[in-house]
Protein backbone atom coordinates (compact mmCIF):
# COMPACT_ATOMS: atom_id res chain seq x y z
CA UNK A 1 0.00 0.00 0.00
CA UNK A 2 2.77 2.75 0.57
CA UNK A 3 4.81 1.82 -2.66
CA UNK A 4 1.24 2.43 -4.37
CA UNK A 5 0.47 5.38 -2.26
CA UNK A 6 4.26 7.06 -3.44
CA UNK A 7 3.07 6.02 -7.02
CA UNK A 8 0.32 8.45 -7.04
CA UNK A 9 1.99 11.03 -5.32
CA UNK A 10 4.53 11.38 -8.01
CA UNK A 11 1.14 11.84 -10.28
CA UNK A 12 0.56 15.17 -9.29
CA UNK A 13 3.96 16.71 -10.72
CA UNK A 14 3.82 14.60 -13.98
CA UNK A 15 0.21 16.15 -14.67
CA UNK A 16 1.49 19.54 -14.37
CA UNK A 17 4.11 18.65 -16.99
CA UNK A 18 1.67 16.99 -19.55
CA UNK A 19 -0.62 19.80 -19.05
CA UNK A 20 1.72 22.46 -19.40
CA UNK A 21 3.36 20.64 -22.65
CA UNK A 22 -0.07 19.30 -24.35
CA UNK A 23 -2.83 21.72 -22.86
CA UNK A 24 -2.57 25.38 -21.15
CA UNK A 25 -1.49 27.30 -18.53
CA UNK A 26 -4.88 27.42 -16.63
CA UNK A 27 -4.94 23.33 -16.38
CA UNK A 28 -1.33 23.48 -15.41
CA UNK A 29 -2.21 25.91 -12.66
CA UNK A 30 -5.49 23.61 -11.96
CA UNK A 31 -2.80 20.37 -11.63
CA UNK A 32 0.09 22.44 -9.22
CA UNK A 33 -3.21 23.17 -7.01
CA UNK A 34 -3.54 19.44 -6.84
CA UNK A 35 0.17 19.05 -6.11
CA UNK A 36 -0.08 21.45 -3.48
CA UNK A 37 -3.24 19.20 -1.91
CA UNK A 38 -0.91 15.73 -2.39
CA UNK A 39 1.70 17.41 -0.67
CA UNK A 40 -0.74 17.94 2.19
CA UNK A 41 -2.13 14.68 2.15
CA UNK A 42 1.48 13.27 2.36
CA UNK A 43 2.57 15.47 5.02
CA UNK A 44 -0.49 14.85 7.02
CA UNK A 45 0.38 11.15 7.40
CA UNK A 46 -3.23 10.07 6.64
CA UNK A 47 -3.79 6.17 6.52
CA UNK A 48 -2.73 5.25 3.11
CA UNK A 49 -6.04 4.19 1.76
CA UNK A 50 -7.51 7.76 2.77
CA UNK A 51 -4.42 9.30 1.23
CA UNK A 52 -4.82 7.27 -2.14
CA UNK A 53 -8.40 7.71 -2.44
CA UNK A 54 -8.29 11.86 -1.85
CA UNK A 55 -5.28 12.04 -4.44
CA UNK A 56 -7.02 10.23 -6.57
CA UNK A 57 -10.49 11.87 -6.54
CA UNK A 58 -8.62 15.26 -6.95
CA UNK A 59 -6.48 14.40 -9.82
CA UNK A 60 -9.67 13.32 -11.96
CA UNK A 61 -11.65 16.11 -10.71
CA UNK A 62 -8.86 18.22 -12.82
CA UNK A 63 -8.38 16.27 -15.52
CA UNK A 64 -12.11 16.10 -16.06
CA UNK A 65 -11.77 20.00 -15.98
CA UNK A 66 -9.04 19.47 -18.87
CA UNK A 67 -10.65 17.23 -20.94
CA UNK A 68 -14.13 19.11 -20.68
CA UNK A 69 -15.95 16.04 -19.34
CA UNK A 70 -18.40 18.33 -17.25
CA UNK A 71 -19.45 20.16 -20.51
CA UNK A 72 -19.55 16.65 -22.42
CA UNK A 73 -21.64 14.62 -19.82
CA UNK A 74 -24.47 16.02 -18.07
CA UNK A 75 -24.13 14.23 -14.73
CA UNK A 76 -20.59 13.77 -14.68
CA UNK A 77 -19.76 17.08 -12.50
CA UNK A 78 -22.57 15.28 -9.63
CA UNK A 79 -20.30 12.29 -9.39
CA UNK A 80 -16.90 14.31 -8.72
CA UNK A 81 -18.97 17.07 -6.68
CA UNK A 82 -19.75 13.56 -4.20
CA UNK A 83 -16.69 11.74 -3.90
CA UNK A 84 -14.76 15.06 -3.93
CA UNK A 85 -16.67 16.60 -0.99
CA UNK A 86 -16.98 12.92 0.66
CA UNK A 87 -12.80 12.57 0.82
CA UNK A 88 -12.65 16.25 1.95
CA UNK A 89 -14.81 16.08 4.81
CA UNK A 90 -13.27 13.02 5.76
CA UNK A 91 -9.85 14.69 5.37
CA UNK A 92 -10.67 18.09 7.76
CA UNK A 93 -12.40 15.75 9.85
CA UNK A 94 -9.07 13.92 10.39
CA UNK A 95 -7.42 17.39 10.38
CA UNK A 96 -9.06 18.68 12.99
CA UNK A 97 -9.18 15.58 15.27
CA UNK A 98 -5.49 15.43 15.40
CA UNK A 99 -4.55 19.00 15.72
CA UNK A 100 -7.20 20.30 17.61
CA UNK A 101 -8.19 19.38 21.93
CA UNK A 102 -10.73 16.92 20.72
CA UNK A 103 -11.82 13.85 21.91
CA UNK A 104 -12.00 10.32 19.66
CA UNK A 105 -16.82 10.60 18.90
CA UNK A 106 -18.65 8.35 18.85
CA UNK A 107 -20.16 6.87 15.66
CA UNK A 108 -23.09 9.53 15.77
CA UNK A 109 -21.01 12.42 16.64
CA UNK A 110 -18.69 11.26 14.09
CA UNK A 111 -21.68 10.98 10.77
CA UNK A 112 -22.86 14.66 12.12
CA UNK A 113 -19.65 16.59 12.11
CA UNK A 114 -18.31 14.58 8.89
CA UNK A 115 -21.62 15.64 7.22
CA UNK A 116 -21.43 19.19 8.71
CA UNK A 117 -18.27 19.95 7.43
CA UNK A 118 -19.26 18.34 4.07
CA UNK A 119 -21.97 21.07 4.05
CA UNK A 120 -19.86 23.63 4.52
CA UNK A 121 -17.24 22.64 1.47
CA UNK A 122 -19.74 22.27 -0.89
CA UNK A 123 -21.07 25.50 -0.07
CA UNK A 124 -17.36 27.08 -0.24
CA UNK A 125 -17.00 25.16 -3.52
CA UNK A 126 -20.60 26.66 -5.01
CA UNK A 127 -19.12 30.39 -3.74
CA UNK A 128 -16.13 29.77 -5.54
CA UNK A 129 -17.98 28.51 -8.79
CA UNK A 130 -20.19 31.85 -8.26
CA UNK A 131 -16.14 33.79 -7.87
CA UNK A 132 -15.46 31.82 -11.12
CA UNK A 133 -18.41 33.11 -12.80
CA UNK A 134 -18.21 36.38 -12.15
CA UNK A 135 -14.62 37.33 -11.95
CA UNK A 136 -12.84 34.98 -14.64
CA UNK A 137 -15.59 33.18 -16.78
CA UNK A 138 -19.43 33.99 -17.77
CA UNK A 139 -19.71 30.45 -19.10
CA UNK A 140 -19.32 29.09 -15.71
CA UNK A 141 -22.48 26.81 -14.77
CA UNK A 142 -23.91 28.60 -11.72
CA UNK A 143 -27.79 28.18 -12.93
CA UNK A 144 -30.12 27.04 -9.91
CA UNK A 145 -30.58 23.33 -11.17
CA UNK A 146 -26.64 23.19 -10.93
CA UNK A 147 -25.99 25.00 -7.92
CA UNK A 148 -29.02 22.73 -6.31
CA UNK A 149 -27.42 19.59 -7.44
CA UNK A 150 -23.62 20.18 -6.56
CA UNK A 151 -24.81 20.98 -2.84
CA UNK A 152 -26.92 18.10 -2.41
CA UNK A 153 -24.25 15.18 -4.60
CA UNK A 154 -21.92 17.27 -2.11
CA UNK A 155 -23.90 16.45 1.65
CA UNK A 156 -24.92 12.78 0.79
CA UNK A 157 -21.00 12.06 0.25
CA UNK A 158 -20.33 13.49 2.69
CA UNK A 159 -23.00 11.54 4.70
CA UNK A 160 -21.56 8.59 3.20
CA UNK A 161 -17.93 9.53 4.02
CA UNK A 162 -18.90 9.79 7.81
CA UNK A 163 -20.64 6.51 7.39
CA UNK A 164 -17.63 4.89 6.38
CA UNK A 165 -15.13 6.33 8.58
CA UNK A 166 -17.26 5.59 11.44
CA UNK A 167 -17.14 1.43 10.09
CA UNK A 168 -13.29 1.93 9.58
CA UNK A 169 -12.83 3.04 13.42
CA UNK A 170 -14.93 0.25 14.72
CA UNK A 171 -13.02 -2.22 12.39
CA UNK A 172 -9.59 -0.95 13.76
CA UNK A 173 -10.88 -1.34 17.40
CA UNK A 174 -12.04 -4.37 17.21
CA UNK A 175 -8.90 -5.45 15.58
CA UNK A 176 -6.72 -4.12 17.98
CA UNK A 177 -5.29 -2.29 15.45
CA UNK A 178 -4.23 1.66 15.38
CA UNK A 179 -6.66 4.07 14.80
CA UNK A 180 -6.45 6.45 12.05
CA UNK A 181 -5.86 9.57 14.45
CA UNK A 182 -3.11 7.83 15.90
CA UNK A 183 -3.75 6.79 18.94
CA UNK A 184 -4.26 2.71 19.33
CA UNK A 185 -7.31 0.59 19.02
CA UNK A 186 -8.74 -2.11 20.69
CA UNK A 187 -11.21 -3.26 22.82
CA UNK A 188 -12.09 -0.96 25.62
CA UNK A 189 -10.81 -1.59 28.68
CA UNK A 190 -14.31 -2.03 31.35
CA UNK A 191 -12.41 -3.14 33.71
CA UNK A 192 -11.01 -0.59 35.55
CA UNK A 193 -8.45 -0.59 38.19
CA UNK A 194 -8.76 -2.33 41.61
CA UNK A 195 -9.54 -1.04 44.66
CA UNK A 196 -7.97 -1.60 48.38
CA UNK A 197 -9.49 -5.19 48.73
CA UNK A 198 -9.17 -6.37 45.21
CA UNK A 199 -12.34 -5.70 43.39
CA UNK A 200 -12.48 -3.54 40.30
CA UNK A 201 -14.78 -0.61 39.72
CA UNK A 202 -16.35 -0.45 36.10
CA UNK A 203 -15.20 3.01 34.08
CA UNK A 204 -17.67 4.73 31.63
CA UNK A 205 -16.97 2.98 28.15
CA UNK A 206 -17.75 5.57 25.41
CA UNK A 207 -19.16 3.43 22.91
CA UNK A 208 -22.13 2.75 25.53
CA UNK A 209 -21.76 6.45 26.55
CA UNK A 210 -22.65 7.50 23.24
CA UNK A 211 -25.28 4.88 22.37
CA UNK A 212 -27.03 6.17 25.44
CA UNK A 213 -26.53 9.73 24.02
CA UNK A 214 -28.27 8.67 20.35
CA UNK A 215 -32.19 9.06 21.70
CA UNK A 216 -31.15 12.67 23.14
CA UNK A 217 -29.58 13.78 20.10
CA UNK A 218 -32.50 13.54 17.70
CA UNK A 219 -34.70 14.73 20.88
CA UNK A 220 -32.42 17.75 20.31
CA UNK A 221 -32.53 17.63 16.76
CA UNK A 222 -36.46 17.74 16.58
CA UNK A 223 -36.55 20.95 19.11
CA UNK A 224 -33.37 22.87 17.01
CA UNK A 225 -35.21 22.07 13.92
CA UNK A 226 -38.57 22.62 14.73
CA UNK A 227 -37.13 26.42 15.68
CA UNK A 228 -35.23 26.90 12.74
CA UNK A 229 -38.32 25.44 10.84
CA UNK A 230 -40.14 28.32 11.88
CA UNK A 231 -37.36 31.00 11.50
CA UNK A 232 -37.08 29.84 7.93
CA UNK A 233 -41.24 30.15 7.54
CA UNK A 234 -41.07 33.29 8.60
CA UNK A 235 -38.48 34.78 6.67
CA UNK A 236 -39.80 32.99 3.66
CA UNK A 237 -43.17 34.68 4.53
CA UNK A 238 -41.65 38.15 4.53
CA UNK A 239 -39.32 37.21 1.69
CA UNK A 240 -42.46 37.33 -0.37
CA UNK A 241 -41.79 41.16 -1.18
CA UNK A 242 -38.76 39.95 -3.49
CA UNK A 243 -41.59 40.44 -6.22
CA UNK A 244 -42.87 43.95 -5.19
CA UNK A 245 -42.03 46.84 -7.72
CA UNK A 246 -40.36 48.47 -4.60
CA UNK A 247 -37.83 45.79 -4.52
CA UNK A 248 -37.30 45.85 -8.36
CA UNK A 249 -36.34 49.10 -8.37
CA UNK A 250 -33.87 49.38 -5.91
CA UNK A 251 -29.98 49.78 -7.40
CA UNK A 252 -28.67 46.85 -6.45
CA UNK A 253 -24.44 46.15 -6.38
CA UNK A 254 -22.52 43.66 -8.64
CA UNK A 255 -21.58 41.84 -6.04
CA UNK A 256 -25.04 40.31 -4.86
CA UNK A 257 -26.08 36.83 -6.35
CA UNK A 258 -28.43 35.54 -8.67
CA UNK A 259 -31.81 35.36 -6.68
CA UNK A 260 -31.58 31.80 -6.98
CA UNK A 261 -28.37 31.30 -4.48
CA UNK A 262 -30.52 32.65 -1.76
CA UNK A 263 -32.85 29.90 -1.19
CA UNK A 264 -30.00 27.16 -1.85
CA UNK A 265 -27.68 28.82 0.57
CA UNK A 266 -30.18 29.28 3.07
CA UNK A 267 -31.76 25.90 3.36
CA UNK A 268 -27.76 24.52 3.81
CA UNK A 269 -27.46 27.04 6.52
CA UNK A 270 -30.30 26.36 8.24
CA UNK A 271 -30.13 22.29 8.24
CA UNK A 272 -26.37 23.05 9.15
CA UNK A 273 -27.56 25.32 12.36
CA UNK A 274 -30.25 22.86 13.19
CA UNK A 275 -28.00 19.67 13.12
CA UNK A 276 -24.63 21.80 14.98
CA UNK A 277 -26.87 23.06 17.83
CA UNK A 278 -28.79 19.48 18.52
CA UNK A 279 -24.97 17.87 18.46
CA UNK A 280 -23.91 20.87 20.57
CA UNK A 281 -26.63 20.33 23.11
CA UNK A 282 -26.37 17.20 22.95
CA UNK A 283 -22.64 17.42 24.16
CA UNK A 284 -23.57 19.99 27.07
CA UNK A 285 -25.91 17.37 28.51
CA UNK A 286 -23.65 14.63 28.31
CA UNK A 287 -21.05 16.53 30.33
CA UNK A 288 -23.32 17.62 33.16
CA UNK A 289 -24.35 14.33 33.76
CA UNK A 290 -21.85 12.64 36.89
CA UNK A 291 -18.75 11.06 35.73
CA UNK A 292 -19.28 12.32 32.20
CA UNK A 293 -15.90 13.43 32.12
CA UNK A 294 -14.46 10.24 32.54
CA UNK A 295 -12.43 8.12 29.81
CA UNK A 296 -11.17 4.81 29.10
CA UNK A 297 -7.34 4.69 28.74
CA UNK A 298 -7.47 4.75 25.05
CA UNK A 299 -9.88 7.41 24.37
CA UNK A 300 -8.28 11.22 24.94
CA UNK A 301 -10.32 13.72 27.52
CA UNK A 302 -12.06 16.41 26.12
CA UNK A 303 -12.37 18.36 29.69
CA UNK A 304 -11.41 21.71 29.93
CA UNK A 305 -10.47 24.20 33.34
CA UNK A 306 -13.79 25.05 35.03
CA UNK A 307 -15.95 22.68 32.66
CA UNK A 308 -17.93 21.25 35.78
CA UNK A 309 -21.32 19.67 35.52
CA UNK A 310 -22.78 22.73 36.75
CA UNK A 311 -21.11 25.21 33.77
CA UNK A 312 -21.91 22.48 31.16
CA UNK A 313 -25.42 23.35 32.22
CA UNK A 314 -24.93 27.23 32.68
CA UNK A 315 -23.24 26.93 28.39
CA UNK A 316 -26.29 24.41 27.60
CA UNK A 317 -29.09 27.21 28.94
CA UNK A 318 -26.63 29.90 27.64
CA UNK A 319 -26.55 28.17 24.14
CA UNK A 320 -30.16 27.77 24.33
CA UNK A 321 -30.62 31.84 24.55
CA UNK A 322 -27.95 32.51 21.97
CA UNK A 323 -30.14 30.57 19.68
CA UNK A 324 -33.05 31.72 20.00
CA UNK A 325 -31.97 35.38 19.87
CA UNK A 326 -30.04 34.61 16.55
CA UNK A 327 -32.83 32.76 14.78
CA UNK A 328 -35.49 36.08 16.04
CA UNK A 329 -32.35 38.05 13.85
CA UNK A 330 -32.47 36.06 11.19
CA UNK A 331 -36.50 36.00 10.67
CA UNK A 332 -36.36 40.04 11.65
CA UNK A 333 -34.20 40.81 8.96
CA UNK A 334 -36.59 39.79 6.42
CA UNK A 335 -39.25 41.47 8.55
CA UNK A 336 -37.46 44.95 8.42
CA UNK A 337 -36.29 44.97 4.32
CA UNK A 338 -39.01 43.73 2.67
CA UNK A 339 -41.89 44.59 4.79
CA UNK A 340 -41.01 47.78 6.13
CA UNK A 341 -38.43 48.78 3.32
CA UNK A 342 -36.00 50.32 6.17
CA UNK A 343 -32.86 49.83 4.69
CA UNK A 344 -30.73 51.26 7.14
CA UNK A 345 -32.32 49.36 9.56
CA UNK A 346 -32.09 46.23 7.73
CA UNK A 347 -28.27 47.03 7.53
CA UNK A 348 -27.90 47.20 11.56
CA UNK A 349 -30.15 43.80 11.92
CA UNK A 350 -27.45 41.68 9.36
CA UNK A 351 -24.57 43.49 11.37
CA UNK A 352 -26.35 42.33 15.14
CA UNK A 353 -26.99 38.64 12.89
CA UNK A 354 -23.33 38.26 12.21
CA UNK A 355 -22.05 39.13 15.63
CA UNK A 356 -24.94 36.23 17.10
CA UNK A 357 -23.82 34.11 14.81
CA UNK A 358 -20.21 34.77 15.46
CA UNK A 359 -21.09 34.41 19.48
CA UNK A 360 -22.97 31.16 18.51
CA UNK A 361 -20.21 29.70 17.01
CA UNK A 362 -17.83 30.55 20.17
CA UNK A 363 -20.13 29.05 22.33
CA UNK A 364 -20.41 25.77 20.28
CA UNK A 365 -16.97 25.43 19.73
CA UNK A 366 -16.83 25.77 23.61
CA UNK A 367 -18.32 22.06 23.77
CA UNK A 368 -16.35 20.49 20.89
CA UNK A 369 -14.10 22.80 18.28
CA UNK A 370 -15.66 20.94 15.36
CA UNK A 371 -19.10 22.48 15.76
CA UNK A 372 -17.88 25.78 16.38
CA UNK A 373 -15.69 25.35 13.12
CA UNK A 374 -19.33 23.76 11.02
CA UNK A 375 -21.13 27.02 12.06
CA UNK A 376 -18.43 29.54 10.17
CA UNK A 377 -19.85 29.41 7.28
CA UNK A 378 -23.33 30.45 8.75
CA UNK A 379 -21.51 33.15 10.24
CA UNK A 380 -19.19 34.11 6.69
CA UNK A 381 -22.53 33.77 4.75
CA UNK A 382 -24.32 36.76 7.67
CA UNK A 383 -20.89 38.42 7.14
CA UNK A 384 -21.33 38.70 3.50
CA UNK A 385 -25.33 39.81 3.77
CA UNK A 386 -24.03 42.51 6.13
CA UNK A 387 -21.68 44.21 3.14
CA UNK A 388 -24.68 43.35 1.08
CA UNK A 389 -26.84 45.42 2.78
CA UNK A 390 -25.00 48.12 3.61
CA UNK A 391 -24.00 49.10 -0.16
CA UNK A 392 -27.68 48.45 -1.32
CA UNK A 393 -28.56 51.02 1.72
CA UNK A 394 -25.76 53.56 0.19
CA UNK A 395 -27.17 52.93 -3.34
CA UNK A 396 -30.67 53.61 -2.52
CA UNK A 397 -29.84 56.94 0.29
Amino acid sequence: MSRLALAVRWLGPLSVLLTALFFDAVGASVMMLVCLAITITWRARLPAALEITTDLTLLVAAWSSVFLLYERYDHWDLVVHFAATAVLAELTFRALERWSPLSSPGPVSHVVLVSSLGAALALVWEYLEFAGYYLVDPQVNVGYLDTMGDLAAGHAGAVVAGILGTWARQRADASGGTRPDGDAAGPPDRTGPRDAVGRRHATEDPDTTETKDCPMFWTNLLKTGAQTGAAAAAGTAASAGVDSPWYRDLRKPGLQPPAAVFPVVWTVLYADLAVTSAAVLTELQRQTRPGAHRRGPRVRTIRRPGCTPSEAARRERGYRRALALNLALNAGWSWVFFTRHDTGLATVTAAALTVSTADLARRAAQARPLHGAALLPYAGWCGFATVLSARIHQLNS
